[in-house]
């Protein structure tokens, strides 16, 4: 409230009475004017320069820094906030974060919710093959996303932090090497990348005609619904284990229609059909990107179970693996079906694939070789 001057006040006591009675009944009455005004005016704080705060049922929420946008997916009467956040778990070995970390929260009439009725979508402004991450409390796990040119998406349900990454191979330090002088220095090199893998199918597929199979090759595993990009008649992937470009090279080779896709940003599906004038049967390879290892083979099958759950018919055998991988193989009805774990490059892959025919035997190689 504006607080007259005390110069103001002994005027007014001083001067004549009429004079005092307009000057200081003018003053006054401005003076209660303000005071009103500022009784009933509400009182709009600043908000930080990191957060955003607002209502999403109509329009999206959009982060302060313009990257991050949170939109409803129906009415609602949540006010979310979106917050940079400060010091943030760092990402797992093998990831690269390729976004800030949000805070995402949210107040429905007054109380604080962290898990919805009705999912959110958040939208990220990212580049190249990436993913959404939610931070469990405990560990960076990848979430279910779709990527689209400059952004990523992902619809969510529970509110925690939030990120963009995707997989980055870890560096190798060198051991201590000699030199000319005698003394041991230590040589830093980056990890070797991996050539890309080229394969030529035995006829170009279009890539519509290539995305209906590989959505159904993985929708046979996932049991849902994706949505796959980059398809077409060949594949090129820069980062997959050696015995899974093993088994892809040995599908290749049995001159079969072999298409390759991306879904989710960071995850990788192959199938082929037909072959060479022997060759019969057809093949459903998907591989994810993962941020955690399973500890036990218990673990790793509950989590591939998750993972692939229209897989979960045959009945699953352990594979011994000197290497430490979990593979779980099943030979079903001249159908052959894997569930694995694996690391490359300090990166955890799970996998899963169902081969019939002579396609089969690619999947039993996978299993024999772990």
């Amino acid at each position: 409230m504006r607080t007259l001057p005390a110069r103001w006040v002994a005027i007014c006591a001083l001067v004549l009475p009429v004079v005092s009675g307009a000057a200081c009944g003018g003053a006054g009455a401005a003076a209660s004017q303000t005071a009103a005004a500022s009784v009933t005016a509400p009182v709009t704080q600043a908000q930080p320069a990191d957060v955003a705060t607002g209502r999403v049922g109509e329009r999206p929420l959009v982060s302060r820094d313009g990257r991050l946008e949170v939109r409803a997916t129906g009415p609602t009467a949540l006010e979310v906030t979106i917050r940079l956040m400060k010091d943030p778990p760092a990402m797992p070995a093998g990831w690269l974060p390729v976004a800030p970390v949000y805070e995402v929260t949210a107040r429905e009439n007054g109380t604080a919710v962290t898990e919805l009725d009705q999912p959110l979508i958040l939208r990220f402004q990212a580049e190249g093959s990436a993913t959404v991450m939610v931070y469990s409390g405990r560990d960076w796990l990848v979430s279910e996303s779709d990527v689209s040119e400059g952004s990523v998406t992902a619809t969510i349900s529970h509110l925690t932090p939030y990120t963009v990454g995707r997989p980055s191979p870890v560096l190798v330090q060198a051991p201590a090497t000699a030199t000319p002088s005698g003394k041991n220095v230590t040589v830093p090199r980056s990890t070797p990348t991996m050539p890309a893998v080229t394969v030529a199918a035995a006829a170009t597929v279009p890539a519509d005609a290539a995305r209906p199979e590989l959505e159904a090759a993985a929708e046979r595993l996932k049991g849902k619904q994706v949505s796959v990009s980059g398809a077409g008649g060949y594949y090129q992937v820069e980062l997959l284990p050696p015995l899974l470009q093993q088994a892809m090279e040995r599908v290749a080779a049995l001159e079969g229609r072999l298409t390759y896709g991306q879904y989710g940003g960071v995850n990788d599906v192959f199938t082929t059909t037909v072959g060479g004038p022997s060759v019969n049967g057809s093949l459903g390879f998907v591989i994810e990107q993962r941020t955690v290892y399973p500890a036990t083979a218990k673990e790793a099958q509950a989590l591939l179970v998750d993972l692939f759950p229209a897989a979960r018919g045959p009945v699953y055998s352990l594979q011994k693996s000197a290497s430490g991988n979990f593979a779980f193989f099943a030979l079903d009805g001249g159908t052959g079906y894997i569930l694995g774990f694996t690391r490359y490059q300090g990166i955890t892959f799970a996998y899963a694939a169902a081969g019939s025919g002579n396609y089969a035997g690619i999947v039993g190689y996978v299993a024999s070789n772990q």
